[in-house]
């Protein structure tokens, strides 16, 4: 939805493209991009994971 809006904007009202848009049509990117969304989704959900673990079972809440 992000990248959409930010395509529209850079279509319409942009005199000079802050991002060339072929870029996103290089396997090679679109790959990159693909892996760093995946990896920052497994970061963040292990770090919620621990954080939860750490809170429920082995009890170390700070009070």
């Amino acid at each position: 939805m992000l990248l959409a809006a930010f395509l529209h904007v850079e279509r319409t009202t942009a005199r000079e493209l802050l991002v060339r848009l072929g870029l996103f049509a290089n396997r090679s990117v679109a790959g990159a991009n693909a892996y760093n969304l995946l990896v920052g989704a497994a970061m963040a959900a292990s770090f919620d994971f621990v954080s939860l673990h750490l809170q429920r079972v082995l009890g170390k809440v700070r009070r």
